[in-house]
């Protein structure tokens, strides 16, 4: 009898299992920390199904403010389609982007090839972080023995400002991490990742994700005995281990000898005397992430001008002069002033008219996309951290969808979202509803899509960030000697040295060619007091200019406008001739015009 009891629970167990799995968010971010300025990985669960077939996870997230009495200001909406087997079951990290608003409400549902609902899971989420404080830098620690754990979390906690102060930081926070993370977006939430624990077995996508955190700008602490595998970024580890960091990409990378050698006691009394936001700030040099290719975009792009100053106060001043005296006198001299109701009319409605169409003859007549894209580099790997922007302007009221290559991440640009938030507020409260505004529609699965109405002679910029990896990169081949081997011709490029001050233009550069600076006759570099306004002196790139005009850019006036900010000292900046478009748009005829700018750290000649 117990051998047929056995039987069946063999036979129709793994029905009542399948019965129960269902469609559920499994966690979000960093073990529930996350951040608002780059998408936030959410994984999710998907059940096996019984056909092979296409699905669709729609993402809405509602946001609202915490002390708002309506419940939620803005919606914003993300899909992502994938093609699942029968009977296997998938987990997926999507990257959502969350506002920086202090409570969110998430809902996914799951809809199959027939447009049926066969799965919906929905989560309260807090603030960013989850604690409410914006100002609290977290330091997540990765280690696998808790001996070891605490000895590295007691070296950077608490630390005594001076000797009389007894009161422990509170500007840290601290996550732990048992296992490396598989995406680099998920290290995002965390200002410093300290590796305190063995690498030697990490996967590779692990690995990549480490790497790829780095070089958008992260923060890497490596403690080298307790870390091993001395593959991983093997040029970046080379000679004794000191507290001077190593630039890779965007970010930073600093070497501990061990835990015995209490180096991140050192480190991190630094890194208190310098200040937490300084030392773990994105290292671009640009300010935010979305800096550079604005600066770019202001430079380049495609913008909107309005009639001065001088033409309007002329308009006014012959307006008044023709209905205020001339209109006048001619009824006067007809003897006909009843009609004056009629010709002041008349006369303004021809005057609004001119001004209409005169102001309107400079815009634009069909879309136009305009692309900045910076890559950022160093003279050890061909992998590049890629910052991308933009606008889309539009002569007609008409929603069109941006499309971006795949591998891209949506990031959250500054006034970007509806700038009506603050009217959807008062609205919501008089009429009760709690719906807000719409915010961003975006199609994750490849290529990123994002669905944006366009309203008559406007503009939209969006930005976003990704990975582009070159055949090599620029390198030193000898003191005074660089080589190009990224496998693209740079128009202009030119060599920056903070140290001893001085620029060479190199005003072209092929594929695998070498160029002696030696030969170049180098330029002075003017001080940091000749900077205005993130704008270099004696540069005329960064100013207002007329609707249809395209202007040349400067690579010059570029890396001038934030060159005293970069951590390095050293660096090669080229234009990319010819780039290939990353993006489209759906409108036919659309104008476009595409800026590619790499910029390689350089190490000591």
């Amino acid at each position: 009898m117990k051998r047929y009891l056995l039987v069946l629970m063999v036979a129709f167990l793994p029905g009542v299992l399948h019965a129960q799995d269902h469609l559920h968010i499994q966690r979000i971010g960093l073990q529930g920390y996350f951040g608002t300025e780059l998408p936030t990985p959410v994984r999710v669960h998907i059940p096996p199904i019984t056909n092979a077939q296409t699905v669709r996870l729609d993402f809405v997230i509602q946001s609202g403010n915490a002390y708002s009495p309506i419940q939620w200001l803005e919606t914003d909406r993300f899909s992502k389609s994938l093609t699942m087997r029968a009977g296997v079951p998938v987990d997926i990290d999507a990257p959502i982007l969350f506002s920086a608003y202090a409570r969110h409400s998430l809902r996914v549902v799951e809809t199959d090839s027939q447009g049926r609902e066969v799965g919906e899971d929905s989560r309260f989420i807090g603030s960013p972080t989850q604690t409410g404080r914006y100002d609290q830098q977290w330091v997540a620690i990765y280690c696998t023995d808790d001996t070891q754990c605490l000895d590295a979390q007691s070296q950077t906690y608490p630390i005594k400002r001076d000797e009389d102060d007894t009161a422990p930081r509170n500007d840290l926070g601290y996550i732990r991490l048992k296992e490396l993370e598989s995406s680099w977006l998920t290290y995002h939430a965390a200002s410093v990742v300290v590796i305190a624990g063995p690498i030697a077995k990490m996967l590779p996508e692990q690995g990549k994700a480490l790497e790829y955190y780095l070089r958008s700008g992260g923060t890497l602490v490596l403690v080298e005995k307790e870390a091993g595998n001395a593959d991983f970024l093997a040029p970046y580890r080379q000679g004794e281990a000191t507290l001077q960091p190593v630039r890779v990409g965007r970010g930073r990378i600093f070497r501990i000898p061990s835990l015995e050698s209490n180096g991140l006691v050192k480190l991190f009394e630094k890194i208190q005397s310098i200040g937490t936001r300084r030392i773990f700030a994105p290292s671009s040099g640009y300010g935010s992430t979305t800096e550079s290719a604005e600066r770019i975009l202001t430079a380049t792009g495609t913008t909107f001008s309005f009639p001065p100053l001088r033409t309007l106060l002329i308009w006014i001043a012959v307006y008044i002069l023709v209905i205020g005296v001339l209109n006048f006198a001619v009824l006067r001299w007809l003897r006909k002033l009843e009609w004056g109701w009629l010709t002041v009319s008349v006369t303004a409605l021809i005057f609004a008219g001119g001004l209409y169409f005169s102001s309107s003859a400079g815009r634009p007549s069909h879309f136009t996309l305009d692309t900045a894209t910076i890559y950022w580099m160093d003279q050890h790997s061909p992998v590049a951290s890629a910052e991308m922007g933009f606008r889309i302007t539009a002569p007609e009221r008409k929603p069109v969808e941006l499309s971006v290559e795949d591998g891209v991440s949506l990031l959250n640009s500054r006034g970007q979202h509806h700038e009506n938030t603050s009217g959807a507020y008062l609205g919501s409260g008089i009429t009760g509803n709690s719906e807000g505004v719409e915010g961003w529609d975006v199609q994750i699965a490849p290529p990123l899509r994002i669905l944006t109405p366009m309203r008559r002679w406007s503009l939209e910029e969006f930005y976003a960030e990704g990975f582009h990896e070159f055949s090599g990169t620029v390198h030193w081949t000898s003191p005074t000697v660089l080589k190009n081997d990224t496998g693209v011709r740079f128009k202009d490029a030119m060599y920056v040295d903070l140290v001893e001050r001085k620029v060479v233009p190199i005003p072209d550069m092929a594929p695998g060619q070498e160029v002696d600076l030696a030969s170049i006759p180098s330029k002075p570099l003017r001080p940091p007091n000749s900077v205005y306004n993130g704008a270099f002196s004696g540069v005329d790139v960064f100013i207002p200019q007329r609707a249809r005009e395209r202007r040349t850019f400067s690579l010059h006036g570029f890396l001038m406008s934030g060159i005293y900010q970069l951590p390095t000292r050293r660096f090669f900046g080229g234009v990319v001739e010819q780039p290939q478009s990353i993006a489209g748009l759906d409108a036919a005829g659309t104008d476009q015009q595409n800026v590619v700018v790499a910029v390689v750290a350089l190490d000591q000649p």
